[in-house]
């Protein structure tokens, strides 16, 4: 049921925080809810399928819970810096729907009173708008602090695999935890 229920609540509480000023307890919850909740249910089922142990059922979800989070931190980071092909959609599409990622959290924890960013926050979603908002937030160190705090995330999934038998399993979840990061640069 707790499946269930995190899609639906995710959904109310987007709807409910767009233009709003969240904080990155709200963000991450919000995530939790959506993606990581996702990696923890793969990798767990995974383990399940494969015989694995509770303890060791227990550290897959961890470090699936951990890796998607990352994940997700990393698709929030590539909507300000990725490449719209690659996207599959135009960059900036968070801020066009008045979503507040963690880039744009952690750009406006610095801002004194960003009219540009702002702006779009408030509704003015027109692409000078969007294009100033995109290019404050890409020059403020908001996407370095964003990829910081997905590599600490990457960091946990990795420490959640120390007691997991086999060595190559453990080694290739780790290159997939690195990966993630690695397609933000």
């Amino acid at each position: 049921s707790r499946g269930r229920v995190g899609p639906v609540w995710l959904l109310v509480a987007q709807k409910a925080s767009r233009g709003r000023h969240r904080s990155k307890r709200d963000y991450c919850l919000s995530i939790d809810a959506k993606t990581a909740s996702l990696f923890a249910a793969a990798t767990e089922m995974a383990g399940i399928l494969g015989g694995a142990e509770e303890g060791h059922l227990a550290a897959l979800r961890r470090f699936g819970r951990e890796l998607g989070i990352a994940f997700q931190i990393v698709e929030d980071v590539l909507d300000f810096t990725g490449d719209d092909e690659k996207l599959g959609k135009p960059m900036g599409s968070d801020l066009r729907q008045g979503l507040i990622t963690l880039p744009t959290l952690c750009y406006l924890e610095k801002a004194d009173d960003d009219t540009a960013v702002n702006a779009v926050l408030s509704g003015q979603r027109d692409e000078e708008h969007v294009r100033a908002a995109m290019e404050a937030v890409r020059s403020s160190g908001a996407i370095e602090a964003s990829l910081a705090e997905a590599r600490n995330h990457v960091r946990r999934s990795k420490e959640a695999l120390a007691g997991l038998p086999g060595d190559s399993s453990r080694q290739m979840l780790s290159s997939l935890a690195e990966f993630v990061v690695q397609r933000g640069r």
